[in-house]
């Protein structure tokens, strides 16, 4: 039992950063372990609980009664009430506005992006169809239908998309930085919904399904044209990382591959399954820690912060589990399921936190996060026949049900909205703006728990306890010995820093930091600790002073230029993303000389 906790930090070589360590009471942890045992009747293995110690937070109670006459749960009042049919060019589409605010719940418009985008339709109809399917309600198909043709409207010659369009009459924003040509994240969710486009209509207007397959296959053909070499890994932080995922981007890569295997399922064919295979295996591959080792079975987002998490996009599990079962892939379903069963289900022990790097942060929480959550494991119920994935499943759709750290209802099922976010533990804090995005992650959701009962029967939990962790910040420690460096910073180049400061120590550099605890009992710590390249190994740029102006004309051969160090990337190690992908020195590499001189 101890009444104050006195810490030194100690940190060998090479110099690093240390950022906050939660504190945390072992009794209060043993409680939750109970409690949570308890609340799901058992459904956690108790191989879990040692784990759950590092990071309590909320204790869930027993499930509540289902509300009386409670019928289906998914509404499509106020996602319909958004979505704008318009013709453009004499072509039948529809648009979704982006925003629709309290109290009033209007439309509004992104400022200087544009009225509506491919991320928010092209989601839509993927809620409608999946509606469809529920209901066999053949008006949602019309509505899909629409959604789809804005999808493909915005699809360039080459497969990829725009983003925005600025007005009805589908003016393109071509520039803005939300909105350019790309294979980004509209393309991913694009190419998503003219998967499950082709998969849905294929059963009911085959000559609609061709026509979205011949646009689905642009996309396909232009992200293979991204895959780099299967198998080529790059280092970073003693990490072994898959260089040849799109852009490095596992997040997007992911929604990506939701498209892919809906179209496969549909129209089986060599290369669709020739192209989930590498991108799935990447995934797979990109998957670090244990039940008690950081990051704890997460799958990053991107190859270039490997110790980074959010949970805004993250549905590399519920790819990885759809393409295993598409492709009868067991090893792809195991890796989801280890994720699943230690990393994301601290969102359940304890509370949902929207990053983790390597401090969890639980404020910004929105729909989003949620629903790759309930989308995994839902998936992974799917998958498995196992029911203990439809409880955890619904249990982390209930954050929709006042199951959050405000305690307040997220989603209305009167008028179908969905309320735009959390940013803290009060009523107050609750962004009560119903969106595009949060209205449609919530009815996502929605959809794959409403009928399974295992999963219904826990989206009205609600906490009993709250034992919220403590975060001390290394840098308000006191030097021991050595130089300590500190720094203000929200971003230390591959995670985030808590309050905006951490500490670097290097070789002999030592701290001391008291903690004092209300409470007698017993704690653990999680030290935050993020470990950087030795400096030595680190070239610096070295700028030369000349008689002359240096001019940028590419003629290295310039004698202002002699004495300028160089500074070349032509290595496969200095491209965090798409090294798989890089052909060489001979095609894309680059010197960099710096010189300078008294005038300019």
């Amino acid at each position: 039992m101890y009444k104050a906790l006195t810490g030194y930090i100690r940190h060998p070589s090479p110099k690093g950063f240390v950022g906050s360590a939660p504190c945390f009471s072992a009794g209060a942890m043993a409680t939750a372990g109970r409690c949570l045992l308890e609340c799901i009747k058992g459904y956690v293995m108790a191989r879990y609980l040692a784990f759950f110690l590092i990071l309590v937070l909320v204790i869930p109670g027993a499930a509540a009664a289902q509300p009386a006459g409670e019928d289906d749960l998914v509404n499509l009042s106020h996602l319909k009430f958004l979505t704008e049919p318009v013709t453009v060019d004499g072509r039948e589409m529809a648009i979704v506005h982006i925003y629709s605010e309290y109290p009033n719940y209007r439309w509004v418009d992104a400022s200087g992006e544009g009225i509506s985008a491919v991320d928010d339709v092209a989601r839509a109809a993927v809620v409608y169809l999946w509606q469809y399917e529920r209901t066999g309600d053949a008006e949602l198909l019309d509505w899909a239908r629409l959604c789809l043709e804005f999808v493909r409207y915005m699809q360039a010659e080459d497969g990829a998309f725009y983003n925005f369009v600025f007005d009805r009459e589908g003016t393109i924003n071509r520039t803005g930085g939300t909105s350019h040509k790309s294979l980004e994240w509209w393309a991913m969710r694009g190419l998503w919904a003219l998967g499950e486009g082709v998969r849905v209509f294929d059963g009911v207007d085959k000559a609609y399904a061709d026509t979205l397959a011949e646009t689905y296959q642009r996309t396909e053909r232009a992200i293979a044209g991204l895959v780099g070499a299967p198998g080529e890994m790059i280092e970073l932080y003693g990490l072994k990382i898959p260089a040849w995922l799109p852009s490095g981007a596992a997040d997007s890569t992911g929604v990506g591959l939701l498209g892919m295997v809906a179209y496969y399922r549909a129209r089986p064919n060599q290369a669709t399954a020739d192209l989930i295979a590498p991108i799935a295996d990447g995934i797979a591959a990109f998957h670090y820690g244990t039940h008690n080792r950081y990051p704890f079975g997460a799958h990053p987002n991107t190859t270039g912060a490997p110790l980074f998490w959010h949970d805004w996009g993250a549905h590399m599990g519920h790819a990885l589990v759809e393409a295993g079962m598409a492709l009868d892939r067991q090893d792809w379903i195991e890796v989801a399921a280890d994720e699943a069963n230690s990393f994301l289900l601290r969102h359940l022990a304890f509370e949902r936190f929207r990053n983790l790097g390597v401090v969890p942060d639980r404020l910004n929480q929105i729909a989003y996060g949620t629903n790759m959550l309930v989308q995994t494991y839902m998936a992974l119920y799917r998958a498995t026949g196992d029911e203990q994935y439809a409880r955890y499943g619904g249990l982390a759709a209930s954050w929709l049900f006042g199951n959050n750290m405000a305690g307040v209802q997220m989603y209305d099922p009167d008028t179908g909205r969905v309320f735009d976010g959390i940013n803290g533990p009060t009523a107050w804090r609750v962004n009560r703006n119903s969106g595009a995005e949060s209205t449609i992650e919530g009815l996502l959701s929605l959809q794959v728990v409403n009928d399974v009962p295992a999963a219904r029967d826990l989206l009205y939990v609600t906490p009993v306890e709250y034992r919220p962790w403590r975060i001390v910040q290394a840098e308000d420690g006191a030097r021991i010995t050595g130089e300590p460096i500190y720094y203000r910073a929200t971003w230390t180049g591959t995670s985030e820093a808590s309050a905006g400061r951490f500490v670097g120590l290097g070789p002999g550099d030592e701290m001391e930091l008291s903690v004092r605890v209300d409470t007698e009992d017993r704690y653990l710590l999680y030290v935050a600790l993020e470990r950087q390249v030795e400096q030595a190994r680190a070239e610096r740029a070295r700028a030369v002073r000349v008689e002359t102006p240096p001019v940028i004309d590419g003629a290295l051969d310039d004698p202002a230029w002699e004495g300028a160090q160089a500074l070349a990337s032509n290595t496969r190690e200095q491209f965090l993303r798409g090294a798989g992908g890089w052909a060489g020195p001979a095609v894309d590499s680059h010197t960099l000389r710096l010189a300078w001189d008294d005038e300019r």
